[in-house]
């Protein structure tokens, strides 16, 4: 698992942080331009 899919699941778990939960999973590019874990180009 990758910490930003921990870090989605730490932020649904706090009503504080709920609303950038989505946010969380999609900041995160790789080099070559694809994102991870949902793939986002």
């Amino acid at each position: 698992m990758r910490y930003s899919e921990i870090g989605h699941r730490m932020a649904l778990s706090s009503d504080d942080l709920r609303p950038i939960a989505e946010g969380i999973l999609s900041h995160n590019k790789k080099w070559d331009g694809t994102g991870y874990p949902r793939g986002l180009i």
